[in-house]
């Protein structure tokens, strides 16, 4: 069975002094990875045509700004984004039904289960405000979030054949035929918000 990971990653980052007050900085990575396994190739049968390869091109970008508003107050705003893809195609391009046998024996075809992937995007912000007075270090924020989660899973949708033995498979007489229909396509959506309040508090100097 095939057993290995491609992957080729790329990454950039930014920083500017705007001003005596002001800084901005930013990232960005990207990576392309491609996997196989034994496991990913024999699902549901010890036949090299029943699994699939592993893709995934996941992205993350962030642009943190920061604005010294005094001597004892500091704004900060940090804004993220991620997408991750991970998708799971054929290695045999069947479009026939699968065939199983309820004598144990391996299933002929593709896993039902296939393909199935997902694009998940999550976008974030936070502000944070620093404020210092006397001993106290009062820091407060709020965060929100945006999960978009995309997914299909075509579950038996070439369907499946079922046999009571390979005799029975020969002559053509099958015990079961099931297949699903209609889309399986599916977005989610979340919101989540969070705050925060902070002090730290000095007793003393030393």
């Amino acid at each position: 069975a095939p057993l290995g990971t491609n992957s080729v990653a790329y990454s950039a980052k930014i920083d500017w002094n705007m001003s005596d007050r002001d800084t901005l900085s930013g990232r960005y990575a990207y990576q392309n990875q491609d996997s196989q396994s034994p496991g990913l190739t024999f699902i549901s049968s010890n036949l090299p045509t029943n699994g699939a390869s592993s893709t995934n091109k996941p992205q993350f970008v962030s642009l943190n700004y920061t604005r010294v508003q005094s001597a004892s107050m500091v704004i900060n705003n940090l804004a993220t984004f991620g997408r991750s893809l991970p998708n799971f195609t054929p290695l045999a391009n069947i479009t026939a039904p699968t065939v199983a046998f309820q004598n144990g024996l391996a299933e002929m075809g593709t896993w039902s289960g296939l393909p199935q992937g997902r694009t998940q995007n999550v976008y974030n912000n936070l502000t944070t405000v620093t404020k210092t007075v006397n001993s106290h270090t009062f820091k407060f924020g709020y965060s929100i979030e945006r999960i978009q989660a995309n997914s299909v899973f075509d579950s038996n949708v070439r369907g499946t054949l079922t046999f009571a033995s390979f005799e029975t498979f020969q002559q053509g007489t099958p015990v079961i035929y099931s297949q699903r229909f209609g889309g399986s396509i599916r977005g989610n959506r979340v919101w989540n918000h969070g705050f925060f309040v902070q002090d730290d508090w000095r007793v003393s100097r030393h």
